[in-house]
């Protein structure tokens, strides 16, 4: 049986190794980059994550580090979030091996209302992740207890805590109904358009099942909070294939008045 063990031990695709970072960054190069940016280590050096492909002609399977930068000068230390970095293949499960694999670390709380459960177990069935993320629907009674042990209370951009897994829209009258709990979606339109409506799905056809098009899904959430400049990095490692993708959300990253978009990297097969 997998277990949360086994999980932080794996290399395959998912790397947790180092750690969301306090009041800085631990690695260097990174400090002038600009908010957001998604860059991977290549020969030495940090470059965007746009610079791998042309490496990988020779279609071997490698382990690569990444960085993610979070740099706000105007909020200095109160620049604070999440990262959610959900990997997967491009090829279809069947339905006895499609899981999902959950990590995060143990955080320390740098806010008296965070709140990081006991996290006692790495994987929940497929069906059950999508039904609790891309519909809020309750689910079995074991995946339901894994899933709210997962999601966390976390320290907000700026001031207050947050549910990562709220799943209120941003601004339902402005047309925005993303969420913190549609941001952890594999299916493309949730993470960009929100959840699907439950009315709709009781009465006509549901959208298609997103762990029929991936095998090997996983999930890792990593804190960040930065230091009195504003600047904070997240970093991980990656075993990627051919057909491996990458998808990274920080929840608290924001475009003008807006969340910004789903940063994604895949390797066709």
């Amino acid at each position: 049986m997998w277990n949360c063990r086994t999980l932080i031990a794996s290399v395959l695709l998912l790397g947790t190794s180092s750690g969301a970072v306090l009041g800085g960054c631990d690695v260097g190069g990174l400090e002038g980059k600009d908010d957001g940016a998604w860059l991977v280590s290549l020969n030495g050096t940090w470059q965007p994550v746009d610079a791998l492909n042309p490496t990988l002609g020779d279609r071997l399977p490698r382990e690569l580090a990444f960085a993610y930068v979070a740099r706000e000068p105007a909020l200095a230390a109160s620049r604070r979030g999440i990262l959610i970095i959900k990997t997967g293949v491009r090829q279809p499960s069947t339905r006895n091996d499609d899981r999902v694999k959950l990590a995060r670390e143990a955080f320390r709380p740098v806010d008296k209302c965070e709140y990081y459960p006991r996290f006692g177990g790495c994987e929940v069935k497929g069906k059950s992740f999508d039904d609790y993320h891309d519909y809020s629907y309750r689910v079995d009674e074991d995946d339901q207890g894994l899933l709210a042990s997962f999601h966390v209370t976390y320290a907000a951009r700026s001031r207050g805590c947050k549910n990562s897994n709220d799943d209120n829209s941003d601004s339902y009258f402005t047309g925005r109904w993303q969420s913190n709990r549609s941001q952890f979606s594999f299916d493309e339109n949730v993470v960009m358009n929100g959840q699907h409506s439950q009315f709709l799905a009781q009465f006509g056809p549901a959208p298609a099942y997103a762990g029929n098009a991936v095998s090997g899904r996983k999930v890792l959430m990593k804190r960040y909070a930065a230091d009195k400049n504003g600047f904070a990095c997240v970093t991980f490692n990656a075993t990627v294939a051919p057909g491996a993708f990458i998808r990274i959300n920080d929840l608290e990253r924001r475009i003008g008045l807006f969340r910004a978009t789903e940063q994604r990297w895949e390797w066709p097969r």
